[in-house]
């Protein structure tokens, strides 16, 4: 059973991301009168992203997209951290404290968010402009703990 488990982590991610945003899709006129929907809109996100941000290992488990792997080779798309540090890394942070922000009663405390969702988006764009060939090969750790950072502080105050 591990060793299924281990050869298809991705898979199984991927068809569980995916089976939430269809469950959210299919509830979506339920809720569409609550700050829920932006949440359901969140999930069908994360599953295109997802979807779309396993390009490398579709060009090297896909013959037919050997020709587009060619072309990939050696340039700064042939990796995917671009792609997830921009949306996953601040595209997701950002939704977490505006969703957070519409389901809080507490204004200061949806003021505190906002100033710290805004230190951190401005931030991350200081850091990727001056750390611009880290962007598309590796994590950008700062934006990763800042990031985590947004979540907690949001979870704290919900």
């Amino acid at each position: 059973m591990e060793e299924f488990l281990r050869e298809n982590y991705s898979f199984l991610t991927k068809s569980v991301e995916i089976l939430a945003a269809i469950t959210g899709l299919l509830m979506l006129k339920k809720y569409r009168h609550t700050s829920a929907k932006y949440f359901i809109y969140f999930l069908v996100y994360v599953a295109v992203l997802e979807l779309i941000g396993a390009y490398p290992r579709y060009l090297s488990d896909y013959d037919f997209l050997s020709d587009i792997k060619a072309v990939f080779k050696g340039t700064l798309f042939e990796r995917n951290y671009w792609w997830y540090t921009i949306f996953w890394g601040l595209g997701s942070v950002m939704f977490y404290s505006f969703y957070f922000m519409k389901i809080l009663n507490t204004k200061f405390y949806i003021k505190i968010i906002k100033f710290s969702s805004i230190m951190f988006f401005l931030s991350s764009i200081i850091y990727i402009s001056t750390h611009w060939s880290e962007l598309f090969n590796s994590t950008m750790i700062f934006i990763e703990v800042f990031g985590a950072t947004i979540i907690m502080l949001c979870v704290i105050l919900y």
